[in-house]
């Protein structure tokens, strides 16, 4: 598939905020895949979330956002738009592999990593945004990705390859 839509006038776009790591993810996807070089348009979105245009296309006004263009919409959320690249584009099964299995392994760290390991950075992080956090509830949160977290990531996930159930 080419980085154009299906009506082959309109360009995908990645909206991206530059500082999330959750907009790095993706940005990796594309690099990989050369879609960069394929047309793949990278729109930074700091400041824009929040105009009518941004909230028109993505109600939740989060980043990374895929447009499709034209009248095909757009999603968002990291693990959603890795997902969807993979499948879009040659060469994105060596990261979503299409065996079942395998992808159902994906498909649980990516959830595991937006509901478990990625909610107590907001008061450990999100202070370098400008966003008022909780001290004690960020010890809290730092003992609890010590002590739970990180030994599910290096005990299970990252037990006998480089990345997440793969070595590349």
């Amino acid at each position: 598939m080419s980085c154009c839509s299906a009506d082959g006038t309109q360009k995908m776009k990645l909206h991206v905020l530059p500082v999330s790591a959750n907009s790095h993810g993706v940005l990796a996807i594309v690099k990989a895949l050369g879609l960069e070089d394929k047309g793949l348009e990278i729109v930074d979105a700091m400041g824009k979330t929040r105009t009518e245009e941004f909230i028109a296309m993505n109600p939740c006004h989060c980043c990374p956002t895929l447009e499709f263009g034209g009248d095909k919409g757009a999603i968002w959320e990291s693990c959603a738009c890795m997902r969807t690249i993979c499948q879009l584009f040659e060469g994105g099964e060596k990261y979503y592999p299409k065996d079942p299995i395998m992808r159902g392994k994906i498909d649980l760290v990516c959830d595991w990593k937006n509901t478990s390991l990625y909610p107590p950075f907001y008061h450990i992080a999100y202070v370098m945004f400008g966003v008022s956090v909780d001290e004690a509830k960020a010890k809290e949160d730092f003992k609890k990705l010590c002590d739970e977290h990180f030994p599910v990531l290096l005990d299970t996930f990252l037990k006998d390859t480089k990345f997440c159930y793969s070595d590349t």
